[in-house]
């Protein structure tokens, strides 16, 4: 298998490249492309968080969590299928912080080929009004042919409040 791993913070964060050289040495078969999937192609200013994890592509406001706001590359995945920068995949993974559905709308030829897609879901708007609820995921990938099979790794804020689930989706 290949894996084809989509991080734009990968040239930008200090932070995230140590993270991320660990996860590359470990696999020969993990290609790192250093750009954000979206519904469009082109650059977008990517809201950098405090270390770096929990950043976005949403258009929320720079605060004492999100002090950075750096531009970074954006494609679509339909468009880096057809190029060959990565073959259709089987598997997906989307953990993209509240930005699912912008995945998702550049990627609807791709989606086809996919058997199994594991996608964060948010169940409040923790990124703004753009962010993208479990519901909409849930019927964006109806209309994909695929439904909600299972859930797993449940994401709590500090007071416990249930914040995301990831769901697995399957083909119809």
């Amino acid at each position: 298998a290949e894996f084809h791993l989509f991080e734009p913070l990968a040239e930008v964060s200090p932070e995230y490249t140590g993270q991320l050289q660990g996860s590359l040495n470990s696999g020969r078969r993990w290609k790192l492309h250093p750009i954000a999937l979206g519904a469009s192609s082109g650059s977008v200013e990517m809201r950098v968080a405090v270390g770096a994890v929990g950043s976005t592509i949403l258009n929320i406001e720079t605060s004492d969590l999100f002090p950075v706001a750096t531009p970074v590359p954006l494609d679509t995945l339909d468009r880096l299928v057809a190029q060959g920068i990565a073959q259709a995949p089987q598997l997906i993974k989307l953990a993209v912080q509240g930005s699912e559905g912008q995945v998702l709308a550049g990627g609807p030829r791709t989606l086809q080929s996919v058997q199994l897609a594991q996608i964060e879901c948010w169940l409040y708007r923790g990124y703004g009004q753009e962010t993208v609820l479990m519901h909409e995921v849930i019927e964006r990938m109806e209309a994909h042919g695929r439904v909600a099979i299972q859930h797993c790794v449940p994401y709590f804020d500090p007071e416990h409040q249930l914040f995301t689930l990831d769901l697995f989706f399957l083909r119809r």
